[in-house]
């Protein structure tokens, strides 16, 4: 289906008026240098520098912050912390199949973007007829007592390198400036889930808990069973490019 839609768009493409049948765009006397800044959905802040290589293939080298995110949320009394980290570089070359603004590319991505969270119950907390909680997880049952701070870290993160196939426009402004449009994926794999507690409950290593253990094992297992849905991460940014 994915395919089928990236075709259908490709063919629609084509029949836009090619007005810019003559555009700086693709004039291979022009200044081959150019540099770009531009804002994605997930991608973020973006930082690009391209060099025209040929009147149909442009090289892209991009940086791009990740999308930048943070949320709090209290819960019996407790503050949860979550957060996005981490950026992506990827190196993309684009073919302009037509004397106009329309591209198709592909590249690779170096990836460090990562959703975390992380939350604390400080060491004297007291907390009975229910559990001690850290992002959703029961630390143990009955009356309790932290005896030394504890902690949850989480993290989700994607596979380290991967990918990319998108498609746009370059809008001729004038023979300096160039408005940019790209949609397209980002092909990581499935997301993984990590877990990382630390703490006393009543004077025992909470990772020396059965209950603690099993319930982690058991959110881990959970989240696996979803992550296929987010294997792949849109690409949707726009952004503005200066050619020298």
């Amino acid at each position: 289906m994915k395919p089928l839609l990236f075709f259908t768009l490709c063919l629609l493409v084509t029949w836009l008026p090619n007005s810019h049948a003559t555009s700086d765009i693709t004039d291979p006397s022009k200044n081959p240098f150019s540099i770009g800044v531009g804002f994605g959905g997930v991608e973020g802040l973006i930082f690009e520098g391209s060099m025209r290589l040929h009147r149909n293939v442009n090289l892209r080298l991009q940086h791009a912050q990740g999308l930048e995110y943070e949320k709090y949320e209290r819960y019996l009394s407790y503050d949860y912390h979550y957060y996005t980290d981490g950026s992506m570089t990827s190196l993309t070359a684009d073919f302009h199949p037509f004397d106009n603004g329309f591209f198709l590319s592909t590249g690779y991505v170096l990836n460090r973007f990562k959703i975390k969270g992380d939350s604390e119950i400080p060491q004297g907390s007291r907390q009975s007829l229910g559990s001690l909680n850290v992002l959703g997880i029961p630390l143990i049952s009955a009356t309790a007592t932290a005896t030394d701070d504890i902690t949850l870290d989480a993290k989700i993160r994607w596979r380290e390198h991967g990918p990319r196939l998108s498609t746009g426009w370059l809008f001729d402004v004038d023979r300096h400036f160039l408005i940019r449009f790209e949609i397209g994926a980002l092909f990581f794999g499935d997301p993984t889930l990590i877990l990382v507690t630390d703490g006393e409950v009543d004077g025992t290593d909470i990772n020396q808990i059965d209950v603690v253990n099993e319930e982690r094992s058991e959110q881990i297992d959970s989240f696996d069973k979803k992550a296929g849905k987010y294997d792949v991460l849109p690409i949707f940014n726009f952004g503005m490019n200066y050619r020298f």
